[in-house]
């Protein structure tokens, strides 16, 4: 009979009382039962510690550690490690849950090719509870580190958390963890990758993310901070490809640069016009950038929208964007709709596109963030109608 390493799961937890139980239980009732699990209550102002006594008391499996001083969810993690004790590693966030088959499943791949590091792909619960599942097979899963890095961190966001990834404790050891409070999943993903000297993957959704409406990402004010935060962090990943690959960092483009340009000053004020605006909302186009406006404002502050539209060119039937079914620009676009349409754009020549837009939709108001964060998040403001405008605005 195969010996089952031991898995320690470590659940960073702060103010998680509504989420907490269901967290718990989906961990305790795993298939694979060679576990333990380390809570770190981070100064919990109500009764998430006591709900870790309760079920430490009937599974002594979990172990509770009690901060004084809440430090933030990277200080979180880095005290769960130095309790735990198994050959595994892998974190869970304590309002998120997982498949109860998900630790027998992902060890069974990882001793099958002896991979250091294995990850899944998860669903992602928006504001308003709707699911989609993120696939990550896309992902760089090969041995050259420069590409690990420069794809799976500069390339695409998806791979940033560390919450889908079973690791093995050796790999671990080598982590530093940053000093930013938050925003330290892409700091240790980054060392992680080139750390693990085989990664493997396991194309089924075991872990549930839920975007939680009390998170920090949600307050105007600790959002600002966090991209502070996130900004310094990336800062370290820089320097950490530096220490790494050399001071010629060219080999990490045009991903660098890409990502790198999110973190220019920006003003979340600029898009409090949609949350007043009674008009319904439009996004147009579903790539990368569309991605990021969704996920970092519209999801996060509740903004609804009414659809997703991109250019018949690039229409694919029933494809669908975080829930919401892609439309043919020209479906959905025509004289008498009155709608905000915002547009995203990583190139500077989008005045054929909206003036294509203007003579089908004369009377939509046209939001245009030109580059987005490229160009000091510059949102620029366009329309034929001026008069359609002030008068949705009296």
């Amino acid at each position: 009979m195969e010996i089952q390493n031991k898995i320690s799961v470590l659940i960073p937890v702060y103010n998680a009382e509504k989420y907490l139980r269901q967290c718990l239980d989906s961990v305790i009732n795993q298939t694979y039962k060679n576990i333990e699990i380390v809570c770190v209550n981070d100064a919990s102002t109500d009764t998430s510690l006591a709900i870790l006594n309760e079920y430490a008391q009937k599974d002594k499996r979990i172990i509770v550690v009690d901060k004084i001083q809440n430090e933030g969810v990277a200080k979180a993690r880095k005290t769960a490690i130095v309790y735990s004790s198994g050959e595994l590693i892998l974190y869970v966030d304590s309002d998120d849950w997982i498949e109860l088959d998900m630790f027998e499943k992902m060890v069974a791949r990882m001793q099958s090719d002896d991979y250091d590091l294995i990850y899944c792909d998860f669903y992602w619960y928006t504001a308003s509870d709707k699911n989609y599942i993120h696939k990550t097979h896309l992902f760089y899963t090969g041995d050259d580190k420069i590409q690990r890095i420069k794809h799976n961190i500069f390339g695409n966001p998806r791979m940033y958390a560390i919450w889908n990834k079973l690791v093995k404790r050796e790999i671990y050891e080598n982590i530093v963890f940053p000093k930013a409070v938050c925003s330290d999943d892409v700091f240790i993903s980054s060392q992680l990758f080139y750390y693990a000297d085989r990664i493997g993957y396991v194309p089924l959704p075991f872990y549930h993310y839920r975007h939680n409406e009390n998170s920090i990402t949600n307050d105007d004010n600790k959002k600002l901070y966090k991209y502070k935060q996130a900004k310094s962090v990336f800062g370290d990943i820089i320097e950490f490809c530096k220490e790494k690959f050399g001071n010629n960092l060219d080999i990490l483009e045009p991903e660098l640069s890409k990502t790198m340009v999110n973190y220019k000053e920006f003003d979340f004020e600029h898009l409090e016009i949609l949350k007043i605006s009674k008009l319904p909302i439009y996004l147009y186009g579903a790539g990368e950038l569309a991605e990021m406006l969704y996920c970092r404002f519209f999801d996060p502050r509740n903004i609804a929208i009414a659809g997703v539209i991109v250019a018949e060119k690039y229409y694919k039937t029933e494809s669908v964007f975080y829930g919401h079914l892609i439309h043919p620009a020209e479906q959905v676009l025509n004289e008498n709709l009155q709608a905000n349409i915002i547009l995203g754009y990583l190139k500077d020549n989008y005045d054929d596109d909206m003036e294509n837009l203007k003579k089908i939709a004369p009377n939509c108001n046209f939001l245009v963030m030109q580059k987005m964060f490229l160009e000091d998040l510059q949102i620029k403001i366009s329309s034929l109608n001026t008069d359609t405008k002030q008068g949705e605005r009296k």
